[in-house]
């Protein structure tokens, strides 16, 4: 059941933020509100260690907290305080907010993910002897998943970067649409696993 709750929870999740995301910058029926910056912040920055729970209850381990995994609730504070930056300041800085937003978030995420992978790998090394072949099949499309799931992350962070520093708008929208035809793959074969 904890396995069922984590990949909803992820689903939703990533549902949210896409549906925020749509209708405050494409369609502009979300109003650029202190509320709207808070729910983008809350649900962005959760997207990933629910991804990661859902890998470690996927293969039957206990999410093990240290001092470590806490330090890496770091970019999520960040996140929240330059939330709540005055509006003076994000006239003067915003270049380099953005970009230390971008370094912030895009550096949770692959974390995260990378952190999921490693738990992917040690349950696979673990395992090897007891599951049959035909599971390991299936659980290789989950590797397959999280690895490229990083590659996003990269081009996504590479993708803002051009796009800020640069002000290169076609090529970060060329690397985005690249971005978005190969999310919805991997969404659908994150759903496949599911049902797997």
């Amino acid at each position: 059941k904890q396995f069922h709750y984590w990949l909803s929870a992820f689903l939703f999740i990533q549902s949210v933020v896409f549906t925020l995301t749509v209708c405050r910058w494409h369609y502009n029926i979300i109003p650029d509100s202190q509320f709207f910056r808070l729910l983008k912040v809350l649900f962005e920055y959760s997207l990933s260690p629910v991804f990661y729970f859902f890998v470690v209850k996927a293969t039957q381990q206990k999410v093990q907290l240290n001092r470590k995994k806490i330090l890496l609730t770091i970019p999520f504070a960040i996140g929240l305080i330059f939330l709540y930056l005055p509006e003076s300041l994000w006239g003067k800085y915003w270049l380099e907010f953005h970009t230390l937003l971008t370094v912030n978030f895009y550096s949770q995420a692959i974390l995260f993910f990378s952190l999921a992978l490693h738990s992917y790998r040690v349950y696979e090394a673990n395992m090897k002897n007891y599951l049959n072949q035909d599971y390991f099949q299936r659980l290789k499309l989950l590797r397959l998943v999280l690895t490229w799931f990083i590659i996003i992350l990269v081009l996504g962070f590479i993708s803002n970067f051009i796009r800020i520093q640069f002000n290169f708008g076609a090529a970060a929208t060329a690397i985005n649409l690249g971005i978005e035809t190969i999310m919805l793959f991997l969404i659908n074969a994150f759903l496949f696993i599911g049902i797997k």
